[in-house]
């Protein structure tokens, strides 16, 4: 299995996933005034990656659903909350119109939401051992205010979430205000890898129209996870890594992460 992504610049393409997951955040906390009339998106939705002249489309051939539980209900009640559920069968967004999801969770930012998500885990189908495992990706305050957008991301054994695992908190003195998430509840660590990264950016490469030979390309060194690669006609390393990609039905399955 790989996850392709094709982009043009270097910076770009190792940024970007970043950039989209705290703009979307941004764009849903900055609508907090108008949540009592709106129910809001989840922020974790897939996002279109181009490459310089024609834009790929999406694919996602995971399949099943799975539904929230009686448990999983009777929090959102408890909590006065709105929910819209994702394809795990954990909220893709939460909100309480008028009101915050919590009040008083004292600690920076990310204790607070962290403490959250703890106090509410059923809800996200997660142990506390998940929990305190949950890797920080950012906390983004946003600009004029004292909001902060805390992503999370689940990591499946030694692997992170290479799509959907996420869980972003609004938080703004200690009171949530909006949850989203594509969390996927506690899962078993995925089996080893049939591929190699080299391998797996030459297939990757092949999908999207650029047939290289094994020959041209060279393993290098490596780069926080990521396995580069020197290939002939391409100006810049060009990058493979190991990741984790949970299914609704069929456990976490390793996957390559590349960019050609």
């Amino acid at each position: 299995m790989h996850v392709r992504a094709v982009e043009t610049e270097r910076e770009s393409r190792l940024s970007r996933f970043g950039r989209l997951t705290r703009r979307a955040a941004a764009i849903a906390l900055l609508s907090w005034p108008l949540l009592a009339a709106s129910s809001g998106g989840a922020l974790h939705g897939q996002a279109q990656i181009l490459d310089a002249h024609t834009p790929l489309a999406n694919l996602d051939t995971r399949a099943g659903l799975v539904q929230p539980t009686a448990a999983q209900k009777s929090i959102v009640n408890g909590l006065g909350a709105s929910v819209r559920w994702n394809r795990f069968g954990t909220p893709a967004s939460l909100v309480k119109h008028g009101g915050y999801l919590a009040t008083g969770l004292t600690g920076d930012a990310v204790t607070g939401a962290r403490r959250f998500v703890r106090q509410n885990r059923a809800l996200f189908r997660l142990s506390d051992q998940a929990v305190t495992n949950l890797e920080l990706v950012s906390d983004s305050r946003m600009a004029g205010n004292q909001i902060h957008a805390v992503i999370f991301r689940q990591r499946y054994g030694s692997l992170a979430a290479g799509h959907d695992g996420l869980i972003t908190v609004g938080i703004v003195g200690g009171k949530v205000g909006y949850v989203s998430s594509s969390a996927t509840g506690d899962a078993a660590a995925p089996g080893g890898a049939s591929l190699t990264p080299k391998q797996a950016w030459i297939k990757a490469a092949q999908s999207v129209g650029k047939n290289v030979a094994t020959a041209a390309v060279n393993v290098g060194g490596t780069d926080d996870g990521w396995t580069l690669l020197d290939v002939n006609g391409f100006s810049f390393d060009q990058r493979a890594r190991l990741v984790a990609v949970p299914t609704p039905k069929n456990g976490v399955r390793p996957a390559f992460e590349t960019l050609v």
